[in-house]
């Protein structure tokens, strides 16, 4: 998850990381690095993508 407004991991530097892994997932959101964990729209904006990705990668992982 890439953060719009991060002054922790700046978005350039996190796109760069996530072009570079293979088989990364990757996921922008509207939000600051804090405020994707406790932010009033977290769980709309953040957690939902979240949740929704590891359901979906569990699901398809090797045992």
């Amino acid at each position: 998850m890439i953060p719009a407004r991060d002054r922790i991991v700046p978005p350039a530097s996190a796109r760069a990381l996530a072009d570079r892994l293979p088989n990364a997932t990757r996921a922008d959101v509207a939000m600051g690095h804090i405020g994707m964990v406790v932010g009033a729209a977290a769980p709309r904006r953040a957690w939902s993508t979240l949740i929704d990705w590891l359901t979906e990668n569990l699901e398809t992982a090797p045992a």
